[in-house]
């Protein structure tokens, strides 16, 4: 007999895997949710700064730096990305 059997243990059934393959997606599926719901909160956990209005950098087309008088909120890769894009707008311009 093998040791998996000498323990009691039997092989599980189509219906029993098909019971765990849902509530594994109901887990995933809630996991999801919440570290969707985490990422939101640590956005608006910033949206004040120095106890003052801040614009949270959506990176999306809709943030225009030039017309912002407040500090702004960004991240560090989206930071370097437009300093790059700076770089290399300066540098077609300058002969």
């Amino acid at each position: 007999m093998s040791e998996s059997m000498s323990n009691n243990t039997s092989p599980l059934s189509d219906f029993d895997i098909c019971k765990l393959q849902r509530a594994f997606e109901h887990l995933k599926a809630e996991n999801d949710r919440l570290h969707s719901n985490l990422g939101k909160l640590a956005r608006v956990q910033f949206r004040r700064f120095n106890d003052e209005e801040c614009w949270i950098w959506q990176g999306d087309g809709s943030d225009h730096l030039e017309s912002l008088v407040c500090p702004v909120v960004i991240s560090a890769s989206d930071l370097m990305a437009l300093i790059g894009q700076n770089r290399v707008a300066v540098n077609e311009v300058t002969p």
